[in-house]
């Protein structure tokens, strides 16, 4: 193999490492449809490293509690964001469900609770 083979190869290796697989959920009303779809493009991303879930109305509480406990099992999730969103003490149980037993996770909270 010459040097310039051997460049390449480098450089594909570490263009593979940065590719970040990452899902918003921006202003959505999360009734029970929208959410079961949104839980089917996620299953699809099994390498999903980063969620972002902003200013959502949430309207089918149980369903966004099954998507939250899904969370863990995605292995390289590292980053969630989960801003201006209106929560209640089951999605925000469901949300440590999701979230407890991951090692490397940056989390940013900022969520209004509901005491229902």
């Amino acid at each position: 193999m010459n040097k310039k083979q051997g460049n390449e190869l480098s450089k594909t290796t570490v263009n593979h490492f940065l590719e970040v697989t990452s899902y918003e959920i921006i202003e959505q009303t999360l009734d029970k449809a929208n959410t079961l779809k949104i839980a089917k493009e996620i299953a699809a991303l099994p390498d999903l490293t980063s969620l972002t879930f902003e200013n959502n109305t949430v309207v089918d509480e149980e369903s966004v509690c099954v998507l939250f406990q899904n969370l863990r099992t995605y292995e390289r999730l590292e980053n969630l964001n989960i801003r201006q969103n209106k929560f209640t003490q089951r999605i925000t149980d469901a949300l440590c469900d999701g979230i407890k037993h991951k090692k490397e996770l940056r989390v940013s909270l900022y969520f209004t609770f509901l005491d229902r």
